[in-house]
């Protein structure tokens, strides 16, 4: 069964890297040498390893969290409520709780960032859109199958 999730997991996975680098300038062989990169990438990092996809609202959360703190000058908790359509008691709360902690990346969304860019860009992408499809192919498996674990292998 577990073989069953993993391998739509892993289908899914790279026909969404295909049409996502279908929608940027890159040529139809660029993207479908992405889509198998995605998959190499992913299945190189978690080799005989278990891959936990992340629920992603708490990651979200946590950026958000972060972002507050870091615009924070002391004065500002009105604008940052505002800003960030919350209320200025939850302003101060974020700010109290946790400060100066830092956010820590789960491992999958760690190596989709930091290495599936490099690989499209050495296959065709430019940095921009190499990270852009990167943080959106992040997004998709936190969106589609959260808190999903998964051993990732290719089956021959």
């Amino acid at each position: 069964m577990s073989t069953d999730i993993a391998n739509k997991v892993l289908t899914e996975l790279k026909q969404f890297t295909y049409e996502t680098c279908k929608q940027t300038p890159a040529p139809e062989r660029v993207a479908d040498l992405c889509a198998n990169a995605a998959i190499k990438v992913i299945t190189l990092n978690f080799k005989n390893r278990l891959m936990y996809i992340p629920l992603g609202r708490n990651i979200k959360r946590t950026r958000e969290h972060n972002i507050i703190r870091n615009e924070f000058n002391g004065n500002n908790h009105a604008e940052l409520a505002i800003k960030y359509k919350r209320s200025q008691q939850n302003i101060y709360m974020i700010i109290k709780s946790k400060k100066g902690l830092k956010y820590k990346k789960p491992i999958l969304i760690k190596v989709i960032e930091d290495y599936m860019p490099v690989e499209f860009i050495r296959l065709g992408l430019p940095q921009d859109q190499a990270e852009a499809v990167a943080q959106k192919i992040a997004d998709y498996l936190q969106k589609t199958f959260p808190g999903v674990s998964i051993y990732a292998s290719i089956s021959e």
